[in-house]
């Protein structure tokens, strides 16, 4: 006879409790996963739905809200014009600058069109596919047109190729005006028609949270941005109370009409600062730097980076304070900071600041933007090493940074009319121009004045007051 063996039961009846909880469980899980994939469908439609409905809204608000909209002239910062050449302290031995005042490449570098390269400044790029779309006749656009072109748009799924276009951002580093060149860069094979690539990069970008606009003439649409910063240069429109800059020169005096709604009341201005440019390239430069110690010269050899460089080139004018806070890039650090602390070793903090101030002043030509560039373009540490020549402003970023990083020293901008220069925190000596700022005084250094000492002025500028930037 079979006894049940009573010892065993409880061992027993915990199994099949632990067996049939876990079924239950599972069942549950089960339950609670359809249930949680349930609502992420219905959220993800009512979101479709809801930008759906959102798109249609402003399609039909595009068929009818077009206005005139005046055009203003490109802001100026100074009207005055800078020195046509670079003084010269009086008795200074002008004939050994004239034989060092020169730049020498190793390779002369050019800053590549990135419109007609495969690599992105640098970056070889695995190329997005877009989708084909079927624009409507473009070369005459109107208010008809740009509407079918948004309903165009927005009747394509684009939410994988716009978390792929955040992807690409986030890996090169890009700020906002980067991923406008970026952009831009993308769609040039795919749209060579510029009304056509001008028109998606609006949709985009606006799909990307940038409150952009486009505004149209009798045959050319245009691109508008707001930014944080503001923009010098670039001719600009006031809707309701914001200024949108033009990206593209507009050249005839045709009507020009816009929109005044937003796509989405979250959308942002671009912030236009050099926080984030772009991801090093790895491609480096260098550039021999003459420049007069004693009686004769002394050469370094300063690296750069390429890619950055000849990015910065695309970018819009802003102020200058903005110019001197940029930090330069890695290989220009290392390299600034290699070949010109040991020089500097055994020095007076005086003796410091002039040698740096005589190494600038010297070490660089002098020219006009207006003579190199055909217009006004403040540069960059990186970009001064790359192009011929430089002028106030830029050597007064370049000799700021060299000061505040290998001396550790407070340093101001000064923006005197017409001219550019820094002054420096430290002692002040007899004679010394010196100026007073948030309970600071600072001495003078002027990096284009050529053979001045710090706490030297130019005649031209000593009964001026200029304005200070701090940074």
């Amino acid at each position: 006879m079979n006894v049940l063996d009573t010892r065993a039961l409880p061992c027993t009846l915990f199994i099949i409790i632990s067996l049939t909880f876990s079924i239950i469980q599972t069942t549950n899980a089960s339950s609670l996963d359809d249930d949680w994939k349930a609502f992420q469908q219905t959220e993800n439609q009512l979101f479709n739905d809801f930008r759906s409905e959102h798109d249609k809204a402003f399609t039909q608000f595009l068929e009818e809200h077009w206005e005139e909209f005046d055009l203003f002239q490109g802001k100026t910062r100074d009207v005055t014009p800078k020195l046509p050449k670079a003084p010269v302290v009086k008795n200074w031995i002008t004939s050994i600058y004239d034989k060092i005042g020169q730049t020498i490449f190793k390779e002369e570098p050019k800053a590549k069109n990135y419109k007609d390269s495969r690599f992105f400044f640098g970056h070889q790029i695995n190329p997005i596919q877009f989708p084909s779309i079927d624009f409507p006749d473009l070369n005459h656009p109107n208010n008809k047109k740009l509407a079918q072109t948004w309903k165009q748009f927005s009747n394509i799924d684009h939410e994988r190729t716009i978390q792929e276009l955040s992807r690409h951002k986030k890996n090169l580093r890009l700020g906002d005006w980067g991923l406008y060149l970026y952009l831009d860069y993308l769609l040039q094979d795919q749209l060579p028609a510029e009304n056509q690539r001008i028109s998606y990069l609006w949709f985009l970008l606006n799909k990307m949270n940038y409150d952009v606009k486009v505004a149209y003439d009798k045959t050319q649409i245009f691109l508008m941005i707001p930014s944080d910063q503001t923009i010098y240069g670039k001719s600009f429109v006031e809707i309701k109370q914001v200024t949108y800059y033009m990206l593209k020169t507009k050249t005839d005096q045709s009507p020009l009409l816009s929109y005044p709604g937003k796509y989405s009341k979250n959308n942002q201005s671009f912030v236009v600062d050099f926080k984030n440019i772009i991801k090093p390239s790895g491609q480096k430069k260098s550039r021999d730097l003459n420049y007069k110690e004693g009686n004769s010269t002394t050469k370094i050899e300063l690296d750069f980076d390429t890619g950055i460089s000849a990015m910065l080139n695309y970018y819009p004018q802003i102020d200058l304070v903005h110019y001197f806070s940029a930090q330069p890039d890695e290989t220009t650090i290392q390299s600034l900071r290699s070949q010109i602390s040991t020089k500097l070793k055994g020095l007076t903090e005086r003796e410091s600041i002039n040698y740096l101030l005589n190494l600038t002043q010297t070490g660089f030509t002098y020219a006009k933007d207006q003579q190199q560039f055909g217009e006004e373009n403040y540069l960059l540490t990186e970009e001064s090493l790359l192009y011929q020549a430089n002028d106030c402003e830029d050597r007064s970023i370049f000799l700021a940074w060299l000061i505040k990083d290998l001396l550790e020293l407070r340093v101001i901008g000064l923006d005197f009319p017409g001219h550019i220069a820094i002054a420096v925190e430290t002692k002040k000596e007899v004679n010394d121009w010196h100026i007073s700022s948030n309970g600071r005084s600072y001495v003078l250094a002027d990096p284009t004045y050529i053979g001045a000492k710090a706490g030297m002025i130019m005649p031209s500028i000593k009964n001026e007051i200029p304005k200070v930037i701090n940074f």
